[in-house]
């Protein structure tokens, strides 16, 4: 998750005014921005559902919130098995026996959720359909597009904002 908040300070009525009125425009430009990065940088299906903004309005200026809706975003970010940058979730007998390397996804489950997976990796357990799943590296794409941000937000921001003032 990227978050980016932008406080005014007390000038003059009608420069606040005209701000406050551009405030919501721009900041949507700096968070359609960031979308694009966090697609750009996601391994995988580029559906533009999948990367979410809000802007959030209070009273001391405007926040744009970046995040993303996948349930699998977290193993994509930080990897999977043996290969995961974070302590495992896992606790199946098959996962920890194997050394974290591969576990078992109950077919219904997967096709709840929508998943498919190649039909080599079903195997039938005591009548069950499972997919045999493999430790995965991370392929992060929220942090390097927070990363990403550091340097461009306030650029794209201020630009943003002269051409709405004008």
């Amino acid at each position: 998750m990227y978050s980016c908040t932008i406080k005014r300070k007390n000038y003059s009525k009608r420069i606040i005014n005209n701000i406050e009125k551009a405030l919501p425009t721009t900041m949507e430009t700096v968070m359609k921005h960031a979308k694009e990065i966090a697609l750009k940088n996601k391994r995988g299906s580029k559906d533009e559902n999948s990367i979410l903004f809000e802007l959030n309005v209070t009273n001391f200026g405007i926040e744009g919130k970046l995040y993303t809706n996948f349930d699998y975003a977290m193993f994509l970010e930080y990897g999977t098995g043996t290969e995961a940058e974070l302590p495992h979730i896992g606790h199946t007998e098959t996962f920890l026996k194997s050394g974290f390397k591969y576990w078992f996804l109950p077919k219904s489950i997967a096709d709840e959720k929508g998943k498919e997976f190649a039909p080599q990796r079903l195997i039938n357990i005591e009548g069950e359909l499972f997919y045999i799943m493999f430790a995965t590296k991370p392929y992060p794409f929220m942090r390097p597009t927070a990363f990403e941000l550091e340097d461009s937000a306030v650029k794209i921001f201020a630009s943003a904002m002269a051409k709405e003032l004008r």
